[in-house]
């Protein structure tokens, strides 16, 4: 995992906090650079090496309740890495108003999603039926449907144009070039497509617990295996044939893009539900869901105009090359994530 080299005031603050999750002296600390919407270190202790991470996208509240599942989920012997507790059992630690969390160092690497044989894809849809599997077991009963948001043209098409606004008057880099040229092929799309928007405020299922955020990033896999499911973050209860969708969409995006590797997003498919029974209506509307997300989606945008933060502008071009090939083969990337293209050999799983 991609590491620099950390300053010297969040050294003192980290190694104080390593104490305090029993890690004693700390030998080395490195910032962890793979990830953009946390900041998390590598803490190398007498102790044990960890990994910290500054809780910012949810509150402490939260933040627990994902140490707590973890743990269950690694003692049900799923690949997670296990949290750490101070002396007096809690699983943060504040420091000058910062809250952290720690969890033992998972030793591997990410890989991409070409990267993986077509067993090996069918292995990561496996393992999401697991996770969902375990969700469902150690917390609360979820409601079987949930209503999902349903973006609208004319909001999605009044921010576009504000972006789009922002971009042309910084006119300062690359990327502002490029947001003035995208944002009107993105509104010409989503006014051409407004009549395939999907239906809003009605129950969408089979619902359960989601880890939120299955994807090559928060995968970390040594000797053929997944030994870490990482960032617990967006723990919730959705349509769990959304996280199965998204999650295809994200590890297996061709490199360097655009489009999808469509036999191995068949074979993650029917990993998932060699396991688990997901109906194809449930998958097919997930798809259509996501698809009208991407159309009207701007997050990227606000991070950067709004916020300065240009950690994601790189998911924008991706995300917008992704989107126009999408567009074209609705049909094909509807066959693959049913299973239908998945060339696995039939000892391994069946679909």
């Amino acid at each position: 995992m991609p590491t620099a080299d950390v300053q010297p005031d969040s050294a003192r603050i980290l190694g104080d906090v390593a104490a305090a999750f029993g890690l004693g002296r700390v030998l080395d600390v490195q910032v962890l650079t793979a990830g953009t919407m946390n900041r998390s270190w590598r803490v190398h202790a007498a102790g044990g090496t960890a990994a910290v991470k500054e809780v910012l996208d949810v509150d402490a509240v939260a933040a627990r309740r994902q140490a707590v599942v973890c743990q269950a989920l690694a003692d049900r012997g799923l690949p997670v890495p296990t949290p750490l507790l101070t002396a007096a059992g809690d699983h943060l630690v504040e420091r000058a108003g910062v809250v952290y969390t720690a969890a033992r160092w998972v030793t591997g690497v990410s890989r991409a999603g070409a990267e993986l044989t077509m067993a090996e894809a069918a292995g990561l849809g496996t393992l999401l039926a697991d996770v969902h599997d375990a969700l469902g077991a150690v917390l609360p009963t979820a409601p079987p449907m949930v209503v999902e948001p349903v973006c609208e043209v004319a909001a999605a098409d009044e921010q576009l144009a504000r972006y789009g606004a922002l971009a042309a008057a910084a006119g300062g880099d690359a990327m502002d070039t490029f947001v003035v040229a995208e944002v009107p092929r993105r509104r010409r799309l989503l006014n051409g497509v407004a009549d395939r928007r999907p239906v809003s405020g009605v129950l969408c299922g089979p619902a359960g617990w989601i880890h939120g955020d299955y994807q090559h990033n928060n995968l970390v896999w040594q000797a053929g295996a997944v030994a870490g499911v990482l960032d617990w973050d967006r723990l919730r209860v959705r349509p769990v044939a959304a996280e199965l969708v998204r999650a295809a969409m994200l590890i297996f995006a061709a490199e360097p893009g655009p489009g999808l590797d469509l036999p191995r997003v068949g074979a993650f498919v029917c990993g998932y539900r060699a396991r688990r029974v997901l109906p194809d209506a449930a998958i097919e509307d997930a798809a259509d869901r996501l698809w009208w997300d991407r159309v009207c989606e701007t997050w990227h945008l606000r991070l950067r105009y709004e916020r300065g933060d240009t950690s994601c502008d790189g998911f924008f071009r991706s995300a917008s090359g992704l989107l126009e090939w999408w567009t074209q083969r609705r049909d094909e990337v509807l066959e693959a994530l049913l299973g239908s293209v998945a060339q696995v050999e039939p000892e391994i799983l069946e679909c």
